[in-house]
C-alpha cells in the first residue's frame, strides 16, 4: 500500500502572522480562499471545528500565496446520529459534548459545551482569523486556556478598528457580525461571510 500526499511549499498562516499583520488585500484574499475550501466541506456534510492559522497553509505560487485548509482531525459529520437517536461519534476519536478545538479560536457555543454546533462555529473561527490577520493580534487573549474559553463564551469582541484603524468601517462591521456570541446573529454560511468580506473590503477606509 502506498500513500501519496501533495507536497506543499510555503508556510503556515501562523508563521506568517509572526511577522505582523497582513495587508488588507492579502488578508481578504486568504480569508476568501479559506471560506471557499471550508464551504466545500460543509457542502459534503463535514464541519472542521478547529479552524486556526496553524491549520491554514499558504502555498507559494506565481500569483502569490494560495491558502489550503489542513488538519480535519476533529472534524464532525453534520447532523450525524447513531441508531439509538443519539449524536454519533467515531469510537475513540470524539465524544458528544466534549470541548474540542483551540481555545484562541473557539466559538462561544463550543466554549459553553453546546451539543448543537453547526457551520456557524467555523464562521466564528474564520472571523477570529480575519481579525488577527488585520490587527496583528486575536480579539481575545489570556494567561491560560480557561481565560480564553470564558472570554469567547461571555465577552463581546472588541471593535476591529480599535486595533486596526485603517480597516474600512464596513469591513469591521462584517468582522463584528462573524464574531457575534449567538450563532443566529452571524453569517449563516462561509460563502455568506466571504461575499460580505469581499464587498466591504472595497469600501473606502
Amino acid at each position: 500500500m502506498v500513500l501519496v500526499m501533495e507536497l506543499l511549499r510555503g508556510e503556515s498562516l501562523a508563521d506568517r502572522l509572526l511577522r505582523g499583520p497582513l495587508p488588507l488585500a492579502e488578508a481578504v484574499t486568504i480569508l476568501s480562499q479559506v471560506c471557499d475550501a471550508v464551504a466545500a466541506t460543509h457542502a459534503a456534510g463535514i464541519l472542521h471545528r478547529d479552524l486556526k492559522p496553524a491549520n491554514v497553509f499558504l502555498v507559494q505560487s506565481n500569483d502569490g500565496p494560495h491558502a489550503k485548509v489542513l488538519d480535519y482531525g476533529i472534524a464532525k459529520l453534520k447532523h450525524a446520529t447513531s441508531e439509538g437517536g443519539d449524536p454519533a461519534h467515531p469510537a475513540g476519536v470524539t465524544t458528544t459534548g466534549q470541548l474540542l478545538g483551540t481555545p484562541r479560536y473557539l466559538s462561544p457555543e463550543q466554549a459553553r459545551g453546546s451539543l448543537s454546533v453547526d457551520e456557524r462555529a467555523d464562521v466564528y473561527a474564520a472571523g477570529v482569523m480575519l481579525f488577527e490577520m488585520l490587527a496583528g493580534r486575536p480579539p481575545f487573549d489570556g494567561h491560560n486556556a480557561f481565560q480564553l474559553i470564558w472570554k469567547h463564551g461571555n465577552e463581546p469582541a472588541p471593535p476591529l478598528t480599535d486595533h486596526a484603524p485603517h480597516v474600512p468601517r464596513e469591513l469591521a462591521d462584517v468582522v463584528a457580525r462573524a464574531l457575534a456570541k449567538e450563532p443566529d446573529d452571524r453569517f449563516m454560511s462561509m460563502l455568506g461571510l466571504r461575499d460580505a468580506v469581499l464587498s466591504a473590503s472595497r469600501s473606502p477606509a
